[in-house]
């Protein structure tokens, strides 16, 4: 199921790791649960429903939208989209960026393919514009579900990840991780949840308490190229905390 736009925030979150740049993705209590359903989400403003050029050799269109992206300068309305490729649901979908005609940006990593999913399906979640930057979301697994987010934009005529957001967690139990990584201010917010009942299914007596800190995100991958997506979702040098805080060796 493809939803059709993300609420107008900041930063994807799990709400009960909510930070001053973040926004619920993942519903929580009071009490700190967390549910693995993708919340209700409000219909798309400008939802475009032909691609932004014609479709690029062996895709065809499959969602776009438009907004304003960018910031001072080098803000700008533009049309973003989304073309799967036409005889492999396992490629990599090409996500697009236009203004005026022109292509800005053509990426192969931010969207993931249709058949990446696992038991939930088609994993890509929708665009979002706003606040200058684009959003982009997958979502899928079985029992053992996960989500990523990734924020884009325009700066000083380079595209670059403002931050991206990631979490997993276990359906038919309590666990749940979520990363939030703000690239502008050099901040991850890391929140675990950990198992409250064992394989059985029995209750952990004196089972470990909800872990929530953040830290300081390593200058290395601070405001970092769209390039970077799959060295970002493969890589796990960049987390909190890490043990080794490199990059990767040069920008595509």
């Amino acid at each position: 199921m493809l939803i059709d736009s993300l609420p107008a925030c900041r930063f994807l979150a799990c709400a009960a790791l909510v930070s001053s740049f973040a926004y619920a993705i993942l519903p929580a209590a009071a009490s700190g649960t967390f549910s693995d359903e993708v919340p209700e989400l409000r219909p798309a403003v400008g939802l475009e429903k032909q691609p932004c050029a014609v479709p690029d050799a062996g895709y065809t269109f499959t969602r776009s939208i438009q907004g304003v992206i960018g910031e001072g300068r080098d803000a700008q309305t533009m049309c973003v989209d989304v073309l799967t490729h036409e005889d492999d649901l396992d490629q990599q979908r090409r996500l697009r960026i236009y203004t005026h005609g022109h292509e800005l940006l053509a990426d192969d990593n931010a969207v993931m393919c249709a058949g990446c999913g696992g038991v939930k399906g088609d994993p890509f979640r929708g665009l979002d514009i706003s606040h200058g930057e684009l959003r982009v979301t997958n979502y899928g697994g079985s029992r053992t579900f996960w989500g990523e987010t990734w924020v884009l934009t325009l700066r000083h005529g380079k595209w670059i990840l403002a931050g991206w957001d990631s979490w997993w967690g276990d359906g038919l139990g309590s666990e749940r991780t979520t990363e939030n990584v703000n690239a502008l201010v050099g901040k991850v917010d890391y929140g675990h949840v950990p198992p409250s009942t064992d394989e059985d299914g029995k209750l952990i007596a004196n089972g470990k308490h909800p872990l929530r800190y953040s830290c300081v995100l390593p200058a290395a991958w601070r405001l970092p190229p769209v390039q970077w997506i799959e060295s970002i979702r493969n890589s796990k040098d960049w987390q909190c905390p890490s043990t080794n805080n490199t990059a990767p060796s040069s920008q595509p």
